[in-house]
């Protein structure tokens, strides 16, 4: 009798230790998101269009990862080629969304320079809007310097006309 239950409880046991390392997994990719999210969201209060490009993929990736434990516990997984088949879904999966973030982490650090660019070119404007003010003050008082030596100029010439 033990002889004939063995072989499926050896085989319940491998389901069991499957599902505890796909939950394991699961547990790993969640706290994953949730450091990218706290990561992200402390360095930046505000949320942009690829903080929700972000979080909904994750969804989708949380989603058919549940999905597929659901199947593992449904379905009869005393198949190896089943197992194999999903987790190397899962790993692509997991590969997916590690390119996902870095492609994030990119774009954030991307958009990070774009602004620092833009801050720096107002700072820019700025000071040559001063610096113009400031020239243009310089060039009307040489205007009214010059102004006043040819009036001078002119009163000077005719003194002399007078006394010639």
């Amino acid at each position: 009798m033990q002889d004939l239950l063995q072989p499926t409880v050896k085989r319940s046991l491998e389901d069991r230790e499957l599902y505890d390392n796909l939950m394991k997994r699961c547990e790993t990719l969640t706290r994953r998101v949730e450091d990218l999210e706290t990561i992200t969201h402390k360095s930046e209060n505000k949320q942009t269009i690829f903080d929700d490009l972000f979080m909904r993929i994750n969804e989708v990736v949380i989603f058919h990862f549940k999905r597929a434990l659901f199947l593992i516990e449904v379905k009869d997984t005393g198949r190896k080629s089943d197992f194999i088949e999903m987790s190397e879904r899962f790993k692509r999966l997991e590969d997916q969304t590690s390119n996902i973030a870095l492609d994030y982490n990119h774009l954030r650090e991307n958009l990070k320079n774009v602004q620092e660019f833009s801050e720096k070119l107002s700072e820019d404007f700025a000071r040559n809007i001063v610096q113009l003010d400031e020239y243009k003050k310089s060039f009307a008082t040489l205007v009214a310097d010059l102004q006043k030596t040819i009036t001078q100029n002119a009163e000077l010439q005719k003194n002399i006309q007078i006394t010639v």
